[in-house]
């Protein structure tokens, strides 16, 4: 299984809420370059998912993954904002 770890702000280490550290392999931006994916899965969180909501990069990976009938799964229900935000049409 191929796995794609990538970073809103860049390929730079990321401190979760309960300080837990995410190095993603690549930015965002670089991700969507060889998408699609076969599955996005969002974390979930309070500014992280501010934030994920807040970006036009999540947006067009999300709605690359909708247009296609690829799968999004999200971690905790801290997605609904960017869900909401984004008016898609589902979600696992």
């Amino acid at each position: 299984v191929d796995v794609t770890v990538a970073g809103l702000f860049g390929p730079d280490p990321v401190t979760c809420s309960r300080n837990v550290v995410i190095k993603p392999d690549k930015s965002l931006e670089d991700a969507l370059k060889h998408a699609p994916y076969d599955v996005v899965i969002m974390p979930g969180g309070g500014l992280g998912a501010k934030n994920l909501a807040e970006s036009n990069e999540v947006k067009k990976i999300l709605q690359a993954q909708e247009e296609r009938n690829g799968l999004i799964a999200a971690i905790c229900a801290g997605m609904l904002r960017v869900y909401s935000r984004l008016a898609l049409k589902f979600f696992i």
